[in-house]
């Protein structure tokens, strides 16, 4: 009977760390690019789900820019936009509040992190 309960235990324990770890792409996150030129090396993604469908918005220093080419595949979160004329993919990968990525463009990589500002409106 110990063993059973102490099993039960585990498992539910299991559960909810992975609950609280999967907590969705959905929000506000904050996102820092020290390699990046000053204008773009910090500031927000808003990722939204409306339906099946997910947009994006990055907010930088001057600039913000609606993106509608998101593909969400667990984890991973790939946006395709424009600046100034120059095709951008950033490409990351989310763990709980925070992920790590990079940005590809015609210039090269760059890496960047992120941390949770907000969840979804319909989380939490």
């Amino acid at each position: 009977m110990k063993i059973i309960k102490t099993t039960i235990a585990v498992i539910l324990l299991v559960t909810l760390q992975s609950m609280n770890t999967l907590k969705g792409v959905e929000g506000i996150w904050i996102y820092s690019a020290p390699d990046a030129s000053y204008e773009y090396a910090e500031g927000e993604i808003t990722i939204i789900k409306t339906g099946t469908k997910y947009t994006a918005k990055i907010v930088a220093r001057y600039d913000s820019f609606k993106v509608e080419d998101v593909k969400v595949d667990k984890n991973l979160v790939v946006l395709k936009f424009y600046i100034e004329g120059t095709p951008i993919t950033l490409s990351l990968t989310f763990s709980g509040d925070t992920f790590t990525g990079k940005s590809i463009s015609n210039e090269g990589e760059i890496s960047l992190t992120g941390k949770r500002k907000q969840h979804a409106a319909n989380e939490e």
